[in-house]
């Protein structure tokens, strides 16, 4: 994630939207989970975090894919899929960069940053 950031030329601070992942298992879903603590702080010092898996269910290889349609999405329209727990809404999304993980299922990651047309 610092990589990506960094070749974008931002930082934590510079992303409006992260979607990470689905969580294969447990152990990846607690790493993947302590990585975005480490590169965002605190769960409610970072971004909007929020994926897919509520409105569609785990895509299995397809996932970071459809990922990268909904930032695309987000960014055209300046809005973002926001989890509360009980429902997933839109929201303005703030900075007009989304941050989007695929990991793999031996431990690979990739993450990337997309930025607005206008950015």
């Amino acid at each position: 994630m610092h990589a990506a950031l960094a070749m974008a030329g931002t930082d934590a601070a510079g992303i409006g939207w992260v979607l990470p992942d689905a969580g294969w298992t447990a152990a990846g879903e607690q790493v993947q989970r302590a990585a975005l603590d480490r590169v965002f702080g605190p769960a409610g010092a970072r971004p909007a975090v929020a994926g897919a898996e509520r409105a569609t269910g785990v895509l299995g290889p397809a996932h970071p894919l459809a990922h990268v349609v909904l930032a695309l999405h987000g960014l055209a329209t300046g809005r973002l899929l926001a989890d509360d727990g009980e429902t997933v809404r839109e929201e303005p999304l703030p900075v007009s960069r989304v941050l989007v993980l695929a990991c793999g299922a031996r431990g690979q990651v990739c993450a990337v940053v997309l930025e607005g047309a206008g950015s």
